[in-house]
């Protein structure tokens, strides 16, 4: 199994290493080396102005690997997990709450589609070549980033999430991500302690909005 995320879906899917290309070098997007072509040769996968994206490598073009998995619409479209079984599809928020609770075994990478531009998410990939081996800290792609995500940790931010926004009066969604203003005491069922961590621990964190947008 290929050790890189697009090797590593190439595998699981069995997608045959191609019998006729024009150059055998290093793929600028996984680093992989073998058959690879030049952004033109893709069929209109990736755009000329790919090429010029900060994160590539210094390679000669784009493998047949990265090709494939660059060509499926689903995995721009949806969440997904991916090991060294394949990549499964998620559609459904609470799903990807669970695999970011309890990751896969193995080498894997998760991936939350969190904005609506498909270049965007397809040069994310770039980012999430490396695989994540811990179940405990990891990687999640975010678009065209990266998030670190401690698993205990971001349990605890799920259930703070779920138990504010259970309440009656529950506060925003905007409200929890950016941090309650002072008028927020007397409009939502916040408490001060609540309120001091929301501020001072929680506010602006990448892994907390993740968690606040993902919950019900």
């Amino acid at each position: 199994m290929r050790d890189c995320l697009s090797g590593m879906i190439a595998d699981a899917d069995s997608v045959p290493e191609p019998a006729i290309v024009p150059v055998d070098e290093m793929c600028m997007i996984c680093g992989l080396g073998g058959p690879v072509k030049p952004i033109t040769g893709t069929n209109g996968v990736f755009s000329a102005s790919f090429t010029t994206d900060p994160e590539l490598d210094a390679g000669d073009g784009v493998c047949w690997r990265c090709e494939y998995l660059a060509g499926q619409m689903d995995y721009r479209r949806y969440h997904w997990v991916a090991t060294s079984d394949g990549i499964e599809v998620i559609k459904e928020r609470p799903e990807l709450i669970d695999v970011l609770l309890d990751p896969p075994e193995g080498p894997w990478m998760v991936q939350y589609k969190d904005g609506s531009d498909f270049l965007t998410v397809l040069n994310g990939w770039i980012v999430a070549q490396r695989l994540n081996t811990s179940r405990q800290h990891y990687r999640m792609l975010v678009d065209k980033h990266t998030v670190g995500i401690d698993r205990q940790e971001f349990a605890e931010m799920v259930a703070f999430g779920r138990d504010l926004r259970s309440r009656e009066d529950a506060p925003s969604k905007r409200s929890l991500i950016h941090g309650p203003t002072a008028g927020d005491l007397s409009r939502y069922d916040i408490g001060r302690d609540e309120y001091r961590h929301l501020t001072n621990d929680l506010a602006g964190r990448e892994d907390w909005r993740i968690a606040v947008q993902l919950i019900d």
